[in-house]
């Protein structure tokens, strides 16, 4: 995603806790770098170095998460913030947490609606976070994307936390 914002025109800055080398890819398209830990109060609003037209997050997992970027007021033009389809729950109240075997997963259609039942929120599970995310995205009217199952990039492996800052370059 980085490198082909980059290559569309956007000046890309990514943000992670340093604990891997920055990838050739980046570098290659003069994709900046700059290490903070998401943990650490103020280090978002630091990191930026200004306004930005976009952030996207494809790690964020609790509300505090969501309430970090929403506290830069008039520093981020847009949020995009990479929702789970573990949110969600089927008819018969499967979700992707509880499920062991196959006839327990949950049977989730195909794009997953906007409209599908979600877990409730809470600090239990992965999922639960999710959810106390998107909600608190969604009460300030920002659209998290979700049904992704999986967000596959060599950089972002285990623990690495990601952001994507943009600025578009030209007037």
């Amino acid at each position: 995603m980085r490198a082909h914002l980059a290559r569309h025109g956007w000046d890309v800055v990514a943000l992670s806790r340093g604990q891997r080398e920055v990838p050739d890819e980046l570098n290659a398209h003069g994709i900046e770098h700059r290490t903070i830990d998401r943990e650490d109060a103020g280090a978002l609003r630091g990191a930026l170095g200004g306004d930005v037209d976009v952030l996207i997050d494809v790690v964020a997992f609790t509300a505090d998460h969501a309430a970090e970027p929403l506290e830069l007021d008039g520093q981020v033009g847009s949020v995009v913030a990479i929702s789970s389809a573990s949110v969600h729950a089927d008819a018969l109240g499967r979700t992707l947490d509880e499920s062991a075997d196959e006839p327990s997963f949950p049977e989730l259609p195909v794009p997953i609606a906007e409209t599908q039942t979600t877990v409730r929120p809470g600090p239990e599970t992965y999922s639960t976070l999710k959810v106390a995310l998107k909600q608190t995205l969604l009460e300030q009217d920002v659209v998290p994307a979700t049904g992704a199952a999986t967000v596959r990039d060599p950089w972002t492996r285990g623990a690495s936390r990601v952001r994507v800052v943009g600025h578009r370059a030209g007037p």
